[in-house]
């Protein structure tokens, strides 16, 4: 089943690029990368390439460190309520 899937993913894909059809996003943390970005992507005949910013929300998850137990006798009880 997910064999069949995959093969009409990339099918549909496929048809996309024929047509001229496909949108490609890349996430990039730096002027320097978006440039890069730009530049790979017109390298490889990419056209309307654009930066778009749009704000993505951090969470905890994010942040370096973010499951370190500073304290195994604490429990897990957060230390600070939102």
């Amino acid at each position: 089943m997910a064999r069949a899937v995959a093969r009409k993913r990339i099918r549909d894909l496929e048809a996309q690029l024929i047509t001229r059809e496909l949108v490609l996003l890349v996430r990039v943390r730096s002027a320097e990368e978006e440039a890069k970005a730009t530049e790979i992507l017109q390298g490889h005949g990419g056209q309307a390439v654009r930066p778009h910013e749009i704000t993505i929300d951090k969470r905890l998850e994010h942040l370096p460190l973010h499951s370190l137990r500073v304290d195994p006798w604490l429990g897990d009880e957060p230390l600070a309520r939102p």
